[in-house]
């Protein structure tokens, strides 16, 4: 597969309702698909598979309901940053839930993602830079013992005036 963000191939009885990719078989791309509905025939077994093309990208051409036995390989692939993208939320989530500190955290999320030496932020704005999404890219480094302007401020000398 060419395209990086594309990752394994569903396979049909796992196929749930949501967001996807589809590979067109006669041209070389993948275009973004939301499956509406699975519907499975109880004589011949057969899945009728009804979906929606997300955007402009695939054109008339493609029907929006395609037949497939279990057996047969599916047209359907899950991108794989989103999937890390949502188990990362949910590590974040835990560790609010829980009072985790951030390094079990950062340590749960790396063996999700496969970042390794970053704590959750900074594996969360690592795969934004891997999907594509653009935005400021924020200083993740300091987390603790930052200095607080207020303390900058208490250490200034005062000035010939006030002096005593």
């Amino acid at each position: 597969m060419d395209n990086p963000r594309v990752g394994d191939r569903v396979d049909l009885n796992k196929l749930v309702v949501g967001e996807s990719y589809m590979h067109l078989t006669n041209q070389e791309f993948y275009i973004p698909v939301k499956i509406k509905s699975i519907h499975k025939e109880r004589k011949s077994g057969i899945l009728w598979i009804e979906f929606k093309i997300i955007g402009d990208t695939g054109g008339r051409w493609i029907p929006n309901m395609i037949a497939r036995r279990p057996s047969e390989e599916s047209p359907f692939f899950v991108d794989d940053l989103k999937e890390m993208g949502r188990n990362l939320r949910n590590t974040k989530l835990m560790r609010a839930y829980t009072g985790l500190s951030h390094g079990p955290e950062s340590k749960i999320a790396s063996m999700l993602t496969g970042i390794e030496g970053k704590n959750a932020y900074q594996q969360e704005d690592e795969l934004k830079k891997k999907a594509g999404i653009q935005g400021a890219d924020p200083k993740r480094t300091q987390y603790s013992g930052r200095k607080t302007r207020r303390k900058i401020r208490s250490n200034r000398t005062r000035s010939k005036k006030y002096k005593r």
